[in-house]
């Protein structure tokens, strides 16, 4: 079991932005072998919904808590899509039933300031819930992109908004890692700065 476990991490290592299947295989690896019989099973089966998926995850709530089999579904593909997790959330969201956006709507969606900082916070929330530590070892190449995805999320819409309160271009040009906009970006940067 636990040979199939490393051949899905280096499966997944080598597929980094692909083949999200093999995280849900993970995943499910993870918790089968976390939960593997005991004498006192106390075997639960939770549903996870995520349209137009259902995944259903049956462990033994005797060994492990069902709070983290919670927590270690969130990073499933259909389930981390619509947390936040695997898509990010971006500056121009608003959310109606939240009191602290101040009016949605408006086509197209522009930049309020509130809300964008509002959407700014939810990122560093999903970078505080994805800590490596409050997983099993086995799910960190899992969590650590994840972790990867929002941190680029964090930079790129911070940046957007300081363009968007300035309109200074400079703001997007400050490089990320590896990544130098002056040189990946520069056709759109001199279009921002022509005016089109």
């Amino acid at each position: 079991m636990f040979s199939m476990i490393s051949q899905m991490i280096s499966n997944f290592r080598s597929n980094r932005g692909g083949r999200w299947r093999h995280v849900i295989a993970l995943t499910s690896l993870v918790v089968i072998c976390a939960v593997s019989p005991a004498v006192n099973a106390q075997e639960m089966t939770l549903r996870f919904e995520a349209w137009p998926i259902v995944n259903e995850v049956t462990f033994d709530a005797a060994r492990t808590p069902v709070e983290d089999v919670r927590r270690w579904m969130q990073l499933a593909d259909h389930i981390s899509n619509e947390n936040g997790y695997q898509v990010p959330f971006w500056l121009e969201q608003c959310y109606r039933d939240d009191p602290r956006y101040v009016p949605c709507g408006g086509e197209p969606p522009s930049i309020n300031v509130n809300n964008a900082r509002l959407n700014l916070e939810k990122i560093r929330t999903v970078l505080a819930n994805l800590d490596p530590n409050a997983f099993p070892p086995d799910l960190s190449p899992v969590v650590l992109y994840l972790r990867e995805i929002q941190i680029f999320a964090l930079w790129k819409e911070t940046q957007r908004l300081e363009f968007a309160q300035t309109g200074d271009v400079a703001r997007l040009e400050a490089p990320f890692q590896t990544i130098d906009p002056k040189v990946a970006c520069k056709a759109s940067l001199d279009r921002i700065r022509g005016g089109g």
